[in-house]
């Protein structure tokens, strides 16, 4: 709200609200002071008789919206300097001083309630556009303000007048009412519009308006004078103005005809036979019904315009953000013809103009599959041109284009071209790399037994004849152990081989997941015992599962070997499954060696085992990774979570079986 108020002050003129300097003050209470008597003298001339109320009452509007446009510390001096315009101005007509003072206190009451109303509630932005900010506004500014001067009036106009209190009380608070708040409904928008666009009247230079309002002021004079029901035809003037010019047209033609109406009565042209308080509200009521649905009208008209010219710059905006797109963009219609497309998707397809290609149909420009979602294609141009293109079609259901949507195409020729060589610079660097680890790794695996190996055999052959016999065997099971232990490493290799070839497809059957890892817990149990390690298995014999019998065994057997060969003597291990939705998770935990976090991006590469490779706990390196492998084939996951020092826990997870395939 302050906002809009500093807007409107800055397009006022110097005289209106002068520049703050020496003298701004006291040029603004003069003018203030002044527009207000003139105000008042008008009105009480064309409405009022000696000691009567006057009918329309303009000056308590003027000196509210004054007040708004006034910074807060300068509102009390002109509050001040009008408590002596008001009963100069009734002194002025020829009232007497008794009189004329009796009307201070109600007026002020009502321009000071006002003016705190509206500084806190109104929205001067909102109220020219929106009809239930208007009338808020003027409830706020105008009904209730006039309610209690009315009340104050009737209290001190009687009291001060010398008048006598009884019946005509009542009569003089109706009165007061309806010529207070016929007053601010009268002017008031035209201040609501000064406070949010300032003096900005660039619409009654608009053909026809000048020529709508002297319509206003013929009417309201004429009808009075020479038609019957004279209100019906002010209200149907009033309302083609209000529809033909807007806002500010609007609340000028209420203000117009007010003026007109009431000039009219005082120069006799509508000889009413009623006293003037009963006039004030059998002929002012029908002036409030012509004069508010107007200004309303002219809300709802100018909300109506702001929304259409907000849509036209939204639409020039869309069209620049089109055209500077480097992208093909096109809105196509239900029937898949273009509606529209923009500059730079006429040149991708080979178009001098876009506006050549709208009512074509768009499959017919571009040959691509038109279901939605993002995709790559061939673009096929009309000057015989191949574009690789990334395209995305939005869906859009609008009144006038039922079932349309908007294309979105991306030319990525050259970019596809150079990632192509940069992904297969990366691939071949990639397995260079991987390569060279590979055999790097498995030289060092394949060394150690085959040293072995050689180690005893030349022990035995330079001891064979004075060795004793059982330290012969001693050699030969030497031997023999790192033999086999090389034969599962190159069984490993072969195996680990043929998984990545996609060799052998795997036999995907129910099978009862308890049953497997009872089945694996005695393959490894002779281990766990010579280590003093506890096997614990949950019991799990509900838990079926599609896989592959065999190779579902061998990941249980990889998990437990490890699981018993990394724990620590007396240690524990743990198997439980658990059903999670649709699949099955089982679980082998160890309280263990542990895996640091530098170690555990690496638990799945193969020949890596985890800086174990100089302990005495023997192994390949290359057990988690054909585990991975199987699990893979079988649709299922294998994950880890391990501290160093205080053990891990893998799991794997796999498809459960339905009743109807077990």
């Amino acid at each position: 709200m302050l906002q809009d108020r500093a807007h409107a002050k800055k397009d006022l003129p110097a005289w209106v609200l002068p520049s703050e300097g020496h003298g701004a003050l006291a040029q603004k209470l003069l003018a203030g002071a002044l527009i207000y008597y003139l105000l008042a003298l008008a009105c009480i001339d064309l409405s009022r008789q000696p000691q009567e109320i006057a009918t329309m009452w303009l000056p308590d509007a003027f000196a509210s919206i004054y007040l708004l446009l006034l910074p807060s510390r300068q509102r009390p001096w002109l509050v001040a300097a009008l408590a002596l315009v008001i009963p100069l101005a009734n002194l002025s007509y020829g009232d007497p001083w008794r009189i004329a003072i009796s009307f201070v206190p109600a007026n002020l009451t009502q321009i000071v309630l006002a003016t705190w109303l509206l500084t806190h509630h109104a929205h001067p932005r909102q109220a020219v556009t929106d009809p239930w900010q208007l009338l808020l506004s003027l409830a706020l500014g105008g009904m209730l303000p006039s309610m209690v001067g009315a009340s104050v009036a009737a209290i001190t106009v009687p009291y001060l007048a010398g008048a006598p209190l009884g019946s005509s009380v009542t009569q003089l608070w109706l009165s007061w009412l309806i010529s207070s708040f016929f007053g601010v409904a009268t002017l008031l928008p035209l201040g609501l519009w000064i406070m949010a666009k300032g003096l900005d009247f660039t619409s009654l230079r608009r053909p026809g308006v000048p020529l709508a309002l002297g319509l206003v002021a013929f009417t309201c004079w004429g009808a009075l004078r020479w038609l019957p029901f004279p209100f019906a035809y002010v209200i149907t003037a009033l309302v083609f103005t209000a529809l033909f010019g807007g806002f500010v047209v609007a609340a000028l033609a209420a203000l117009l005809a007010s003026v007109v109406l009431n000039t009219s009565f005082a120069l006799g042209a509508y000889q009413a036979v009623l006293p003037t308080d009963a006039r004030a509200i059998l002929v002012v009521l029908p002036m409030l019904i012509a004069v508010i649905p107007t200004v309303l009208i002219g809300a709802i008209r100018e909300g109506l315009q702001m929304q259409f010219d907000r849509a036209q710059r939204g639409e020039a905006l869309q069209r620049s953000m089109l055209d500077a797109s480097p992208n093909l963009l096109c809105l196509v219609d239900e029937k898949g013809r273009v509606v529209r497309m923009n500059a730079a998707g006429a040149r991708m397809l080979g178009a001098t103009d876009s506006h050549a290609l709208q009512g074509r149909r768009f499959d017919e420009l571009v040959h691509i599959d038109a279901d939605a979602g993002p995709t790559r294609a061939e673009v096929h141009t009309l000057d015989g041109r191949t574009l690789l293109a990334e395209w995305h079609r939005e869906p859009l259901h609008l009144q006038s284009l039922e079932s349309a949507a908007v294309y979105a195409l991306r030319d990525i020729t050259a970019e596809l071209e150079a990632q192509g060589m940069r992904e297969q610079a990366t691939r071949s660097e990639a397995d260079s790399k991987a390569k060279s680890e590979f055999l790097s790794r498995m030289g060092h695996e394949l060394r150690t037994p085959l040293n072995a190996v050689l180690g005893y055999a030349q022990v035995m052959d330079a001891t064979l004849q004075d060795a004793p016999r059982d330290k012969q065997r001693e050699y030969l099971g030497q031997i023999t152990q790192a033999g086999w232990h090389l034969l599962a490493m190159i069984d490993d290799v072969l195996e680990l081989s043929r998984l990545e070839a996609g060799a052998g497809t795997p036999k995907i059957q129910p099978v009862s997941l308890g049953t497997v890892a009872e089945q694996a817990c005695a393959m490894v149990q002779t281990e766990a015992t010579r280590k003093g390690v506890h096997v614990t298995l949950a019991p799990a014999d509900h838990a079926m599962v599609l896989a592959d019998p065999l190779r579902l065994r061998q990941v249980l057997i990889n998990l437990l070997s490890n699981a018993v060969k990394y724990n620590r003597a007396g240690g524990d291990v743990r198997i439980a499954c658990q059903q999670a939705g649709t699949r099955w998770t089982l679980s082998v935990t160890d309280n263990g060696l542990g895996i640091s976090e530098v170690q555990q991006a690496h638990v799945f590469e193969p020949f890596n085992r985890l800086d174990q490779s100089g302990s005495e706990i023997a192994g390949t390196g290359i057990g988690l990774s054909i585990t991975r492998k199987l699990l893979e084939a079988m649709n299922g996951q294998i994950g880890f979570s391990s501290q160093l020092g205080q053990g891990s826990s893998f799991w794997i997870s796999l498809p459960a079986a339905s009743l109807a395939q077990a």
